[in-house]
């Protein structure tokens, strides 16, 4: 028997479908992968992308309206929610009901991705973003912004210092209420250049009436090592029937070691308990910040977990061999692209970096990732580089029951030099795909540490991953 959220998908995926169907001529005339950056050039000129709006990582209420949250090229600049009605997008404003909570209101901090920018619903459509906001005495408020009206009006409740949200929609996960978080405190550093040694704290707001409440954190380890978000943009966290299963990558304390532990472990929405953590898989290289993992439900309740990588390594996937526990175990993790680039420890890896996972209504899994490359020569405006290599943005997929997809290269960057994307994915409840993108490199960083988001874009895939195009008003509707 289907449930119900399988009924939902189906029907939503059946008008979306023939909506689609009317436009095909539109969409084969746009652009396709991969999509080829190049300097001094905007994609309006490049690709003819001309969005109505905002360019940044959508989010979707029951009826599958997009929300999504302003930025420019600033790290700290958001001003509004974009959400579409009736064919033309409509601003909700942040920033009026944010001074008039905090008159000494001064600047939103690093709210143009490098922290988490998703608008999140639950289930009784209650709806959620993450702000950091400067206060004229410099000091920083962390909030958990919410709306119950489709942000016609915003409410907010402040979250301990150094609070991450780390759940979304991006699967067969419940969400009853407010994202989980997690709490990262900083106690020491380490010797390697991409750790520091953080404890790690969770705990899950709650409703309570119309208010909603935030308790006390929970601990849970001592060895974490980081809780970055700037790219990739992967839930840590997936709740179903009263359980919520988070992840976390950790310092090892062995010498020479050449990767890390990923851990998971259970909170209890009942009893705000937190179970003993339980070893999922590695990842590489050991003691890195970059290595963030990514975990998503499936339609029966199965956990599905990809580790960060970084220095050319390779993912690592893992299934829970149960559904809805981690403690029964786990597949054996697997590379997820095991070759294609010697990484800095002279092996063979994929050359994988920052996790941008989701599971569609099919179960597939859908994986957008940093790649490091070679092949120049088929780029003009890269041949005078100096080495063979540069850093594109690629997509991979499993198929239920099958094994991963060889990598397609979505994007390419500006200079064969080192580049990152600060990408983000997501799936809406149709099963269409969402990727947005900014892009950055060593150039362009040297004219501005405070604007890093250069030739954003959003690419929509209404067909699994078959095709990619820029996407327009109409993919939304």
């Amino acid at each position: 028997m289907m449930n119900p959220r399988s009924a939902l998908f189906s029907a939503l995926c059946i008008v979306a479908l023939s909506s689609l169907a009317g436009c095909a001529e539109a969409v084969t005339g746009n652009p396709s992968p991969p999509f080829v950056l190049e300097p001094e050039k905007k994609p309006a000129e490049l690709f003819g992308y001309h969005p109505d709006y905002t360019r940044n990582i959508p989010g979707f209420d029951s009826e599958n309206r997009p929300y999504i949250r302003s930025r420019s090229t600033h790290i700290h600049e958001t001003e509004f929610i974009h959400t579409l009605r009736d064919g033309e997008w409509v601003e909700r404003d942040l920033i009026g009901p944010l001074k008039e909570a905090y008159p000494d209101f001064r600047e939103t901090v690093y709210a143009g991705g490098l922290v988490e920018p998703r608008v999140t619903f639950d289930d009784e459509d209650r709806s959620y973003t993450f702000v950091v906001i400067r206060l004229e005495d410099g000091s920083r408020p962390h909030l958990l912004l919410y709306s119950t009206d489709y942000w016609k009006t915003v409410s907010m409740v402040e979250l301990p210092a150094n609070t991450r949200p780390v759940e979304h929609r991006a699967g067969h996960n419940e969400l009853p209420g407010p994202p989980f978080l997690m709490v990262r405190e900083r106690y020491d550093d380490h010797p390697d250049r991409w750790a520091r040694l953080h404890n790690l704290y969770v705990l899950q707001p709650y409703w309570d009436g119309d208010e909603i409440v935030v308790p006390e954190p929970v601990m849970v380890s001592d060895m974490l090592v980081a809780l970055g978000q700037h790219s990739g943009g992967s839930p840590f966290a997936a709740t179903l029937n009263g359980k919520t299963h988070f992840f976390w990558a950790e310092v090892t304390g062995e010498e020479d070691a050449e990767e890390s532990p990923t851990f998971g472990a259970t909170y209890d929405h009942d009893t705000g308990e937190v179970s003993e953590p339980v070893f999922v898989a590695p990842n590489r290289p050991a003691n890195n910040s970059h290595n963030m993992p990514g975990v998503v439900f499936d339609s029966e309740g199965y956990l599905h977990v990809v580790t960060g990588a970084h220095h050319g390594q390779s993912f690592y996937y893992s299934r829970s061999l149960e559904a809805n526990t981690i403690d029964a175990g786990w597949t054996d993790p697997v590379p997820v692209l095991a070759d294609g680039w010697i990484a800095v420890s002279g092996e063979e890896r994929g050359g994988q970096t920052y996790v941008s996972l989701v599971c569609d209504p099919d179960d597939t899994l859908h994986l957008v990732f940093r790649h490091w490359r070679t092949g120049i020569e088929d780029y003009p405006h890269l041949a005078d580089a100096e080495r063979d290599q540069f850093a594109g943005l690629a997509y991979q997929r499993k198929r239920k029951g099958e094994d991963w997809s060889e990598e397609t290269l979505l994007v390419v960057p500006e200079r064969a030099i080192y580049s990152i994307f600060n990408q983000r994915l997501a799936v809406d409840r149709t099963g269409r795909l969402y990727l947005s993108f900014s892009y950055l490199d060593r150039t362009l960083r040297e004219i501005s540490n405070e604007h890093r988001f250069y030739s954003r874009m959003v690419l929509v895939s209404p067909d699994g991953g078959e095709s990619w195009m820029p996407a327009e008003t109409r993919h939304f509707e």
